[in-house]
């Protein structure tokens, strides 16, 4: 069963902070992990705050770390939550951005053909889809967006694939078993 992940915690701003942005890596046996911290300082008080955690095999070079997060989706949404993060605490906006920079340079964004290719290889779409995933206008035109060609020919794809499953249970449990073996859920 998924958990759910629990919404970031909202953080108070102090006003009148100086800020700064400090990483942390540290060997283990098997992995390396990757700590991103905001420290923000006042009068008589000090905090800090995880921006981010990442996780690396040990196998890995310092150029393959763009892998780091897993998946696109995953990778964008801890970029933007630590996005968010810094909004929270009142960073100023020029201090933000260059903090981004500089995690965005390890950590770049997914492109946006990254997250269209993650989103389309649903183990759902690639079944149904089979041979005519590369009838999408995404591969004759390269723009990572779904057009109304697109749903008409995942609409159509996907009442053959019922139409299989209706008429050969066959078709269901090999469907079943790719998703279940593909740790997709």
């Amino acid at each position: 069963m998924k958990r759910k992940r629990a919404p970031m915690p909202k953080v108070q701003p102090w006003p009148g902070s100086t800020f700064a942005l400090k990483t942390k890596w540290e060997d283990w046996i098997a992995d390396r992990h990757l700590w991103v911290f905001l420290e923000r300082r006042v009068p008589g008080k000090f905090g800090r705050l995880e921006v981010m955690h990442a996780i690396v095999p040990k196998g890995r070079k310092k150029s393959e770390l763009g892998t780091l997060f897993g998946s696109a989706r995953y990778r964008r949404g801890a970029l933007d939550g630590a996005r968010e993060l810094f909004r929270q605490v009142a960073v100023p906006d020029d201090q933000a951005a260059n903090f981004m920079q500089t995690i965005a340079r390890e950590f770049p964004y997914p492109t946006p053909n990254e997250v269209f290719e993650e989103e389309m290889s649903n183990p759902l779409l690639a079944v149904a889809l089979g041979d005519r995933y590369q009838e999408l206008s995404y591969h004759r035109t390269g723009v990572p967006e779904v057009t109304e060609d697109d749903r008409a020919l995942i609409a159509q794809c996907l009442a053959a694939f019922e139409a299989r499953v209706k008429e050969d249970p066959a078709e269901g449990r090999k469907f079943l078993k790719f998703v279940l073996g593909s740790g997709r859920l």
